[in-house]
C-alpha cells in the first residue's frame, strides 16, 4: 500500500504531508478528540480528514461499497487524467492516456505509435530499450554460470541456447547499439543516484559486449564470466550461490533472468484502465 500512497502523492490527490503511518495516527487524534470512532464519523471529523485530499476527487458511487468494480467510470477517468497532466505533465504515462489509444504490447519501446511521441520520451524509451536487452545477457550468463556449477547438462544446454537468441536478436540491432551514448545515458538517469560500483559493472559489461569486432559473445568470454562471478559475490558475499553449495542448492533453476520492462506492464494497465473510461477502449 505505500507504494500506492507515493503514487498518490505524486499525482498531488494526496495533500497529507506525512508517512501512512502519521496519518492513519492523526486521524486517530481526530476521533479521540471528538469522541468518535471510525464507525461513525463526525461531520467535523470528516471535513477535517478531507483537507488531506484533493477536494476535486469525484464522489464515491451511491452503492458503494456494497456494490464495487474495478471498472472506472468517466468522470473518475477525466479526473486521474486532469490530475497527470497537472501533476507530471512530461511522463510517458500522461502521455499514453491523453494521446493515444489502449494497446497491449509487452515494452513501451515497441508501442505502434511510438514514432509520434514527443522527442524526450523517443529518447527516454531508446536508452530503456538499450539497456534492457544488452543487461539481460548478465542474468542469462549468471544462470548458465550456476548450471555449470551444478553440472545440470539439461540446464547447461538451456541457457546456452538462450544465450545465442539474446545474442542472434542483439546482433539484429548491432548498428544502432555501436552508436548508442551511454554517457547520454547515465546523465539521464543521474538523479536516480545509481551506486558507483553498479555504473563500474554496467560499463564493464557494456565495454567488453559492445566495444570489439561484432556483439560478443559471453559464453566462450572469460573476463564478462568473471564479471558476473565477482558481482554477485560483492552482492552477496558468503550467501552466493557460486561460492556457497548449499545456497546452490537452493537456486530454482531460472534466477532473475525476465528481460527488464521498467514496470510497463502496470503502467500500462494503469492507462488502459483510464483510456477505457474516457471511452477509448480496445
Amino acid at each position: 500500500s505505500s507504494i500506492y500512497w507515493n503514487g498518490l502523492r505524486t499525482w498531488e490527490i494526496l495533500k497529507f504531508p506525512g508517512h501512512q503511518s502519521q496519518y492513519h495516527r492523526s486521524l486517530n487524534h481526530y476521533y479521540r478528540s471528538s469522541g468518535s470512532s471510525y464507525e461513525k464519523e463526525s461531520a467535523e471529523n470528516l471535513e477535517r480528514s478531507k483537507a488531506n485530499w484533493d477536494p476535486n476527487i469525484p464522489d464515491p458511487p451511491s452503492n458503494f461499497p456494497d456494490q464495487a468494480t474495478f471498472d472506472i467510470a468517466k468522470e473518475e477517468a477525466e479526473y486521474l487524467s486532469e490530475r497527470l497532466l497537472i501533476s507530471c505533465n512530461r511522463s510517458l504515462l500522461t502521455y499514453l492516456v491523453n494521446n493515444t489509444s489502449p494497446v497491449d504490447v509487452t515494452f513501451g519501446w515497441l508501442h505502434p505509435e511510438k514514432e509520434s511521441f514527443p522527442e524526450h520520451l523517443k529518447t527516454q524509451l531508446r536508452h530503456a530499450r538499450n539497456f534492457s536487452e544488452t543487461m539481460q545477457g548478465t542474468a542469462l550468463l549468471y544462470n548458465l554460470l550456476l548450471a555449470e556449477k551444478q553440472i545440470s547438462e539439461k540446464r547447461i544446454s538451456d541457457f546456452r541456447e538462450r544465450l545465442s537468441v539474446w545474442i542472434k536478436n542483439l546482433q539484429i540491432r548491432e548498428s544502432g547499439l555501436k552508436r548508442w551514448d551511454r554517457q547520454e545515458f547515465w546523465k539521464l538517469i543521474s538523479h536516480f543516484n545509481v551506486y558507483l560500483s553498479t555504473q563500474k559493472f554496467v560499463n564493464n559489461w557494456l565495454s567488453l559486449l559492445l566495444d570489439g569486432k561484432g556483439i560478443t559473445n559471453p559464453v566462450e568470454n572469460e573476463e564478462m564470466r568473471n564479471l558476473v562471478h565477482h558481482r554477485e559475490y560483492r552482492l552477496k558475499g558468503k550467501r552466493s550461490r557460486l561460492e556457497n553449495q548449499r545456497h546452490l542448492e537452493l537456486w530454482s533453476g531460472d534466477a532473475g533472468t525476465a528481460q527488464l520492462d521498467f514496470r510497463w506492464g502496470i503502467g500500462n494497465q494503469i492507462a488502459m484502465d483510464i483510456q477505457n473510461g474516457l471511452g477509448r477502449g480496445l
